[in-house]
């Protein structure tokens, strides 16, 4: 340890410390001082609180390490300019000089905090570990030379957007710069070394490093990237003309876009293993990436694109293949997506030059896309098009995707469509790239013609959590049948006719059986529907038909509907008009299975009680059941004889029926039993249900499912036939 007064002091062959301090009273490190560190790999540790460290002052030898710990420097301080360190080496061969711990503390002044290291040994790997909001300057000693070669490595580094000061790093006068990112993830604005003609950069795993600002390397003629952690370049870094890149590592690199002028760069990332992302510039020669899931977007059709292994992802950048001076973009193995955003550049003369694709992405298109062109396997829309209406078309066996929201009108179109059982499918597939909870679709139209059947495949992003529900606003089609199915509920807001404007009327079949879950906005305008709903909650609506009118009293103008909606608490709406002369109203038949309207609840707030408003209920709520001309299916229960010949009267308090769906109330004997008659069905009519999900004046039918006469909620099916006041025998068919 060094003291106050004037030290000699020589190690051993083992591995020495020598520690020091320098805190303007007492310092240790003296002039006159002289340490010589001997065998070993020695340590001078240096310790300060001030904002100057003149290693000048003492004469060093034989010590490998330097450490200058700065953590408690405290200039400068509120609104005065100054430096947050200036550090003398005296041209010592250090092995490593480290200097840590240094934060910059001018809020008012931006830019104004820096660490200046002077006179550092071209031999010796200048270290800046854990700096804060400082533009940190490095200056070599006898850097003088046509070919100087000096090395920095900065181990941790952290950028506070709320001190108004940049952590930028400058290395002055030295043609040949090794720069490491170690320890720690890393986050400065611009690392500038005006005279490096090569600049080699390593990134060590775990310390994933942003340049915000890009890089400032005019000369540099060759930059080599070794990432086994990521580096992220926010803004485009200056080279010299006629620049080449070389990426190699398992870390992801962001390369922004690449500089342009003079005689264009080249990248060659063949050797990474990690996800490149690049744009080109006008005037790049050639871009080569390797077996990561790569992301590259031109900027001039005349650059060589050759994108390796990997589920690699290139964009045309806007511009038109088919032009003379094109070359060509091979994708190589893996999956690959290919984006071209104008249909009109997407024909024979432009395609020829894409090899090796299996996936067209129209995000951001317009136009008329020919599918036709090029073997695809999927055709997707991972964002919004352009366009009010882009055209998939030529469509044959391509998979058809949706990732990602759509507010404009996507239309698809087969290639053969003259068969009477043509069908299409749509994979609303969720959104990719997405880290929050809230894994939902939206896509505002979708429009297909001529087919019979449309299937709506609704999922979710494997990587994501899932959300609430996708949506289609608006379904436009002349198909006869819809089915939905996937592991994501989906919402269909509007049902159109295939012109987008008029209602239809095509449609006879909706099935979400194989589906999480499906919910209408509104009713197909179709008589005789049939409507299969999925084993969770749906909400399913059916109406507004119009039938022949007349018929006499008593007749039924106008075929109804048919609702199996399923198991799970689901929402029936009926909204049939009244036909005219004869009053009557089209006959819809509700389809009930044991087990599709349990009474209970999904304690979907999990706050461990029940309430209407927050919890799905599992039990059925129909609107517009209308006693005399709808009926209830039960026909599966195999109710006979007796069971079958009448209705029991139940009797249920107000409030009773909460305590049914709550579980307060498990079991009520004899529930099903009238006048000594066992029945299969009871019902309580005119009761106010609106704590339940229903309305106030509606039918509670309960089904003794297990068939023992007493009402068992954790065996017997209720429905709520909200609104309607009371039912009749003639209601249910046995």
């Amino acid at each position: 340890m060094l003291t106050t007064g004037l030290d000699n002091i020589e190690g051993g062959t083992g591995n020495d410390k020598i520690l020091g301090l320098v805190d303007g009273t007492d310092n240790t490190l003296t002039l006159g001082d002289v340490i010589d560190g001997s065998g070993g790999v020695d340590t001078l540790s240096i310790t300060t609180d001030q904002a100057t460290v003149n290693l000048a002052v003492a004469t060093v030898t034989n010590v490998e390490m330097l450490d200058v710990n700065m953590d408690a420097t405290a200039a400068p301080t509120g609104a005065v300019n100054g430096n947050a360190g200036t550090v003398n080496l005296n041209s010592v061969a250090y092995t490593k000089a480290t200097i840590e711990g240094v934060t910059g503390r001018d809020a008012a002044n931006a830019d104004s905090d820096a660490l200046t290291v002077n006179n550092a040994n071209l031999a010796t790997t200048v270290v800046l570990e854990d700096i804060t909001d400082v533009a940190s300057t490095v200056n070599f000693a006898a850097a003088s030379g046509t070919s100087d070669e000096a090395s920095v490595e900065v181990a941790g580094s952290t950028d506070d957007a709320t001190t108004g000061q940049n952590n930028d790093l400058t290395v002055a006068n030295v043609e040949t710069l090794n720069l490491a990112f170690t320890t720690a993830a890393n986050d400065l604005n611009v690392v500038s070394a005006a005279a490096a003609k090569e600049v080699n950069v390593t990134v060590a795993e775990d310390a994933n490093t942003t340049l915000r600002g890009g890089a400032a390397l005019g000369a540099a003629k060759t930059v080599n990237v070794d990432a086994a952690g990521d580096l992220t370049l926010a803004a485009t870094a200056d080279l010299a003309d006629g620049a080449a890149i070389t990426v190699s590592g398992a870390g992801d690199v962001d390369l922004n876009t690449l500089d342009n002028g003079g005689d264009g760069i080249t990248l060659d990332a063949s050797a990474s293993t990690g996800k490149v992302t690049v744009t080109g510039a006008a005037d790049t020669v050639s871009i080569t990436t390797g077996s990561g899931d790569d992301k590259v977007t031109t900027g001039a059709v005349a650059t060589a694109v050759a994108l390796g292994a990997g589920a690699d992802w290139f964009s045309t950048g806007s511009l038109d293949f088919g032009a003379a001076a094109a070359k060509d973009v091979d994708a190589g193995e893996g999956r690959d997506t290919l984006n071209l955003d104008d249909g009109s550049e997407f024909d024979a003369a432009a395609t020829a030059h894409f090899k090796n694709f299996e996936v067209l992405d129209v995000v951001g298109g317009t136009g008329t896309y020919d599918v036709d062109q090029i073997a695809l396997e999927e055709v997707t829309v991972s964002g919004d098009v352009a366009a009010t209406d882009v055209t998939i078309t030529d469509i044959t066996d391509e998979k058809l995707t949706i990732t990602g929201n759509v507010t404009n009108e996507l239309t698809y179109e087969l290639k053969d469509a003259s068969g009477t059982s043509d069908a299409l499918t749509v994979n609303i597939a969720g959104e990719h790239d997405k880290t929050d909870d809230k894994n939902d679709l939206s896509v505002a139209d979708i429009t297909v013609a001529g087919v019979e059947t449309i299937t709506l495949a609704s999922d979710t992003d494997a990587a994501n959590v899932k959300g609430t529900m996708n949506s289609v606003l608006d379904l436009n089609t002349d198909a006869t049948k819809v089915v939905v199915t996937g592991d994501h509920k989906l919402m269909i807001g509007e049902f159109y006719a295939a012109d987008g404007t008029t209602v239809n009327t095509s449609i006879k079949t909706i099935d979400a059986s194989a589906s999480a879950g499906l919910v209408m906005g509104a009713a197909v305008s179709t008589a005789d529907v049939s409507l299969i709903g999925s084993d969770q909650a749906d909400t399913l609506l059916v109406g507004t038909v119009t039938g022949a009118t007349g018929g006499g009293a008593g007749a039924d103008d106008a075929t109804g509907s048919t609702i199996n909606a399923g198991k799970g608490g689901d929402i029936v709406t009926i909204t049939d008009p009244v036909l005219a002369a004869d009053g009557d109203q089209a006959v819809d038949t509700l389809i009930i299975d044991a087990g599709d309207s349990m009474i209970g609840y999904v304690d979907t707030n999990a706050n461990g009680s029940y309430a209407d408003t927050d919890d799905q209920e599992t039990f059925d709520v129909v609107t517009g059941f209308t006693s005399g001309e709808d009926t209830i299916d039960l026909g599966s229960f195999g109710f006979t004889g007796q069971k079958a010949s009448g209705l029991a009267a139940g009797s249920l308090a107000a409030g009773a029926a909460t305590d049914l769906v709550n579980g307060n109330t498990t079991s009520i004997a004899d529930f099903f039993v009238d006048t000594g008659v066992q029945r299969g069905v009871a019902i309580v009519d005119n009761y106010d249900a609106s704590a339940i999900g229903g309305a106030a004046g509606s039918t509670l039918v309960f089904i003794d499912t297990d068939g023992d006469g007493s009402l068992d909620v954790a065996n017997d099916d209720m429905i709520v036939l909200s609104g309607t006041s009371t039912a009749a025998l003639g209601d249910f068919g046995f």
